[in-house]
């Protein structure tokens, strides 16, 4: 078994629409921090909102 400090976990969001779904791509990224994930990534548009968004909660909660 692997260890739980050695895990990866990725998190993929599909089908993210620019302008129309901000809000709950947001929430997919906290809650795969909050459960530990250690990548998220979104496809679909390219929103730099949302990377910005998502990128200031890092800077502050690390």
């Amino acid at each position: 078994m692997v260890p739980v400090s050695d895990r990866k976990i990725t998190i993929l969001r599909l089908g993210h629409r620019h302008g129309r779904d901000q809000r709950i791509t947001t929430h997919v990224a906290l809650s795969a921090r909050a459960f530990g994930a250690n990548k998220f990534i979104y496809s679909g548009g390219k929103d730099a909102n949302l990377e910005e968004s998502l990128s200031d909660v890092v800077d502050r909660w690390g």
